[in-house]
């Protein structure tokens, strides 16, 4: 607490600097002019800064984070089942919306992994790699974006701010698809403006593809965007930058893409049974979220604990894959510079609407408010559900500190220096004390290690007695992912209970073991040693460790 106090004070201090009269300086002499004619300069600094940008996303990208999420693990197989079967687990060919573990899971991730497992072949890099691809295009595209707006300077701000923000770095080491709608709002909004700017009919084509895509990345994208939008297209029609061809031209292929998904609606709402062609599938979920979305949500959002939806964008969720409490998301030192730069942002919007003047201002006004009020209608909201809202929220802070920097060269300088420092600190703990204290129990912490365990499991289980694995959260799919079990044989030899697979084949799965459970001849392979069982120890097995896995078995 002290430590977050002490940088929202340094934050708001640095804000104030420039309005002590002795450190004032005059326009002609500030240091952050906004100034197009660097040229060369700006170039080298924009080619440097994404290569540091390129270095922390790759740098040890299979190793940190080391576990693999669940729902990670399950697009991973669904990918490889797509890429080398074109079905899913589910024996669904090319499904609109994947069904996952029963609640559904978003569809773009998966078939950009099944195309990277295609080119160069399976590994956790081909998994992760289309998060960093999309990261690296939106890092582009933002820093552009801010260059036509504000010029090189402040692009250049941008550009850093994204390579230290513990959020922009961290959103991308995991191949969770919902984290996809970060980059893709700042490609699609990018090029939505480059649009409008142009007025070239073809763009117009390209920018609704872009949003059709965007749908894809994350299912709480229908609410937001259509919001979004509504509010961007009557902002262009007041201001008469749209024609009603370029309307019709940016709508179909919005319309074209989006209508799979309103078809998903009805099927999974009961209006209509599901589809299945040679083509593409829309399934009937096992579990359908319709109450995780409503008004009744605002309240609990807001209330003053660690439940509050601010503290969690700004802090932590509870989760360790989202945020590092010590760190936060966009350093606690950024909230004064955000709240700035959204108030800048905000008269310069309505400054250009009374000019009749298209700014990009107002449309990340329009996305922050979209983005606010579908974040507050979630049930139980968290770093990962509402990540779009990072994007205004980076464009706010950009702007803040490029106007605070303006102001003279002691409050750039100090500014530059915390967040250097801030970022050395996060940079140090992420790459080599963060995978020591995370708590990985959740997860699988290697599959390479899981599929060592399973086939020693293979070698010493006797009499074609069963292998049972334990682990708190679906065993199952790191067992297929390991075995690279192909869908029409795990589908054939599954067995569930309560939606829940708990056997296939010879293996068993198991979230905990208890007494009764512990048959002397079966083979034991646990992923959380803190849930084995005492009574384990006094029945003679021998036992051989595979990583953090460890395997229990009757020595011959």
């Amino acid at each position: 607490m002290l430590r977050n106090l002490i940088e929202l004070g340094a934050g708001c201090l640095i804000i104030f600097l420039p309005r002590v009269s002795f450190l004032k300086r005059s326009p002609e002499n500030e240091p952050f002019s906004d100034s197009r004619e660097k040229g060369q300069y700006y170039r080298i600094s924009v080619s440097i800064l994404f290569v540091i940008f390129a270095f922390l996303l790759f740098y040890k990208v299979g190793e940190i984070p080391t576990p693999w999420h669940v729902d990670e693990a399950g697009m991973a197989y669904d990918a490889l089942s797509i890429a080398e079967y074109g079905v899913d687990r589910y024996l669904y060919k090319n499904p609109v919306y994947f069904i996952n573990f029963g609640g559904g899971q978003n569809a773009f991730y998966t078939y950009l992994a099944a195309l990277c497992i295609k080119l160069f072949r399976y590994s956790i890099l081909s998994i992760r790699l289309p998060a960093l691809i999309l990261a690296l295009t939106a890092f582009a595209l933002f820093v552009h974006m801010i260059r036509r707006e504000y010029g090189e300077t402040a692009a250049l701000i941008g550009g850093g701010l994204l390579c230290i923000l513990p959020f922009s770095i961290m959103h991308t080491r995991w191949a969770l698809e919902s984290y996809l709608l970060f980059p893709m709002m700042i490609i699609s909004t990018s090029i939505f403006t480059e649009t409008v700017k142009s007025g070239k009919t073809s763009l117009f084509f390209l920018s609704g593809l872009l949003f059709g895509i965007t749908l894809y990345t994350y299912a709480i994208a229908y609410i937001f965007l259509a919001l979004f939008l509504l509010i961007s297209v009557l902002y262009l029609l007041i201001l008469r930058k749209v024609s009603r061809k370029q309307l019709l031209t940016f709508g179909f292929p919005l319309f074209l893409l989006a209508f799979p998904l309103l078809l998903m609606l009805a099927v999974n709402n009961g209006y209509m049974n599901e589809i299945r062609t040679n083509l593409f599938s829309i399934p009937k979920l096992l579990k359908y979220r319709s109450d995780s979305i409503g008004w009744q949500q605002i309240l609990p959002n807001l209330q003053f604990s660690r439940e509050n939806l601010f503290y969690k964008i700004f802090f932590n969720d509870g989760l360790m894959y989202n945020a590092v409490t010590k760190y936060g998301t966009l350093y606690c030192f950024s909230i004064p510079f955000i709240l700035s730069g959204f108030v800048l942002s905000c008269k310069k919007a309505l400054l250009m609407i009374r000019k009749n003047v298209f700014s990009l201002d107002f449309l990340m006004t329009a996305a922050f408010f979209s983005t606010l009020l579908t974040s507050l209608l979630i049930s139980e909201p968290n770093i990962n559900r509402v990540n779009m809202i990072y994007f205004p929220l980076i464009y706010f802070l950009c702007l803040g500190v490029f106007h605070a920097g303006k102001g003279g060269k002691i409050p750039a300088l100090l500014t530059a220096v915390i967040y250097l420092a801030l970022f050395t600190g996060f940079f140090r703990y992420y790459f080599n004390d963060f995978q020591k204290t995370a708590d990985d129990s959740f997860y699988i912490s290697s599959i390479t290690d899981l599929k060592e365990a399973l086939d020693f499991a293979e070698e010493v289980r006797q009499n074609d007695r069963r292998v049972v694995v334990v682990g708190k959260s679906q065993p199952y799919i790191y067992t297929i992912l390991a075995l690279k079990t192909d869908p029409y044989t795990f589908d054939r030899e599954k067995t569930t209970e309560n939606l829940e697979v708990t056997a296939f084949l010879h293996y068993s799965f198991l979230g905990f073991l208890t007494w009764d459970e512990i048959p002397a001849d079966y083979v034991y392979i646990f992923r959380d040693k803190n849930t084995i069982p005492e009574n384990i120890m006094n029945m003679g097995f021998a036992t051989r460790d595979f990583g953090s896995l460890r395997v229990y078995y009757s020595p011959k």
